[in-house]
C-alpha cells in the first residue's frame, strides 16, 4: 500500500492462538448422594506479526515524525493461562430437600501486563440447603 510524501507499509496481521480443555463428570455415590467435578484450562496467546513501516523519504521531510516501529509489534502482546476446577457434594435429605456443598478454585495467569496485571487467585467455598414446595 502507497500513499503520499513517499509513506509505504506493510499490511498488519494478527497471528492468535488458544486452546481449552474442559472435563466433567458426575457419580452418583447412593440414591441420596452424588458428587461432581468440573476442570478447565485455556491457554491464549496473541500478537501482531512483526512489521516494517521503513520511509526514509517520509522521516527525512518530517523530522517530528521518526519512530522507530520496530517493537510495536510487541505493544498489543497477550498471554494468558487460566485453571478453573469445581467440586460438589449433593445430599438429597427428603424427596423435596437437599444439601449441596461446592469449592471452587479459579486461578488466572496474565503472563504479558501491559497497564496493570490482572494474574490472581480466586477461591470459594460453600454450602446450601434447597427444598422444593
Amino acid at each position: 500500500m502507497g500513499g503520499q510524501d513517499g509513506y509505504q507499509s506493510n499490511l498488519l496481521s494478527n497471528d492468535t492462538q488458544s486452546d481449552s480443555t474442559v472435563l466433567g463428570f458426575r457419580v452418583h455415590l447412593t440414591e441420596k448422594a452424588e458428587i461432581a467435578m468440573d476442570l478447565a484450562y485455556t491457554n491464549s496467546k496473541q500478537g501482531f506479526v512483526p512489521f516494517d513501516m521503513h520511509a526514509p523519504s517520509y522521516e527525512e521531510t518530517h523530522a517530528s515524525m521518526s519512530f522507530d516501529f520496530s517493537q510495536s509489534h510487541l505493544y498489543s502482546k497477550m498471554d494468558v493461562n487460566s485453571f478453573d476446577v469445581s467440586a460438589k457434594l449433593n445430599y438429597k435429605l427428603t424427596d423435596n430437600s437437599w444439601l449441596n456443598f461446592f469449592y471452587r478454585l479459579a486461578d488466572y495467569d496474565d503472563t504479558v501486563a501491559f497497564f496493570q496485571d490482572s494474574s490472581g487467585t480466586y477461591q470459594v467455598l460453600g454450602g446450601f440447603m434447597g427444598w422444593n414446595f
